[in-house]
């Protein structure tokens, strides 16, 4: 991360790289950055590609970049990253911006600097600017043309294989979905200029099911095709400082900065405690769906009941686990009495790919998720 370049780049052609990801079955790649690269012009607006790398003494990274990316080496690190955003839409990859941290650095430990509005590196209105500079330089990019897609909601089972289900695509060319599209999905109206506050009253709309009838737009969520279609607020809120409070006050301006500067985009918002933890949504939920562009975000590990995977009946660990998580997050994709559903991303979940460690094999083999 210190380097501001993304990763792989010294070792395959960027076109190649997104080639492959599309190739494995992939449709969608979170691409990670840190707010400093946008927002502290003296030391990143004019700083290469090439010139980062050699200041952190990566000679080899450099002549790997020279052998597979040579047109790279020159750009400026912001530019660069733009470059792979592009090959990723080349590829028709969706691309979700992923605001990681703040100072560029390993993430991530409870006293980083990193972790919670107030510690060292995270100054509130530093990082809002870099919600603005992003979503500003990349609204060119995020795709104005959906298709909605039915989210079948079922029911939790006792064999934790449950999961949400995709329906067929609803026909783009139906009149409700062109209306949809352009007065809620589609771009804001530029003359209305919302406010922040403007944008958290709860706006809602329904639309036809197959029989007719009207159902909310919450059951329903947007499929695009291509580029810049979601930006992650912060990645893994944590630290002695973070507190309920200041998440609500901070989060709802930075959803609104981002939906103001950009309406196109889906704006995705993680939780406390390393992103484990979105319950006191239950009884407060956010006050706007941000014209049904809101998304929450939660991580999902093997390690947060580790020893159990590897020393107890995997199916009863599996249960606990996933009540566990359906009380922290799962439950936001059901509406409540004064709640309505929301999307939940599962942006990281990772395993040891080795087969080697026990407890990660028995998680990840209990567990069902829809693959993006």
């Amino acid at each position: 991360m210190e380097a501001v370049v993304p990763e792989g780049l010294s070792e395959r052609p960027v076109a190649e790289i997104a080639s492959l990801v599309a190739s494995l079955g992939f449709n969608c790649v979170r691409l990670t950055y840190a707010t400093f690269t946008w927002t502290e012009d003296d030391k990143y607006a004019s700083l290469t590609v090439e010139g980062s790398l050699r200041s952190l003494g990566l000679t080899d990274a450099v002549e790997g970049v020279r052998r597979n990316n040579p047109s790279l080496m020159g750009l400026t690190v912001r530019d660069a990253y733009e470059k792979v955003v592009d090959a990723l839409g080349d590829a028709r990859l969706m691309v979700v911006l992923d605001n990681h941290v703040s100072f560029p650095m390993w993430c991530c430990a409870d006293n980083d600097g990193n972790g919670f509005f107030g510690d060292k590196y995270f100054d509130p209105q530093v990082w809002m600017s870099g919600l603005h500079d992003v979503a500003d330089r990349f609204k060119g990019k995020s795709q104005e043309e959906f298709v909605l897609v039915k989210v079948k909601k079922t029911a939790m089972a006792d064999n934790c294989t449950n999961k949400d289900e995709l329906g067929a695509p609803m026909s783009p060319s139906d009149s409700a979905i062109k209306e949809i599209n352009s007065n809620v999905v589609g771009p804001a109206n530029a003359a209305s200029n919302p406010t922040p506050k403007a944008l958290f009253e709860a706006p809602t709309r329904p639309l036809p099911d197959d029989s007719g009838s009207m159902e909310p737009l919450s059951e329903y969520v947007t499929e695009s095709t291509s580029e810049v279609v979601g930006m992650s607020m912060r990645n893994e809120l944590r630290g002695p400082q973070q507190n309920v409070t200041a998440w609500y006050n901070y989060v709802q301006q930075g959803a609104a900065t981002i939906h103001t500067t950009n309406p196109n985009v889906l704006v995705i918002i993680s939780g406390l405690k390393y992103d484990t933890d979105l319950s006191f949504l239950g009884s407060n939920p956010l006050p706007s769906n941000l014209d049904h562009k809101l998304v929450h975000e939660a991580h999902w590990y093997s390690f947060g009941k580790h020893h159990q995977w590897e020393t107890q009946n995997p199916g009863d660990v599996c249960s606990d686990d996933t009540n566990a998580f359906d009380q922290k997050a799962g439950f936001l994709i059901r509406p409540a009495v004064g709640r309505e559903s929301v999307p939940l991303f599962v942006s990281e979940f990772g395993v040891d790919q080795t087969g080697a460690n026990m407890a990660d094999n028995r998680y990840f083999t209990s567990s069902n998720f829809i693959w993006s």
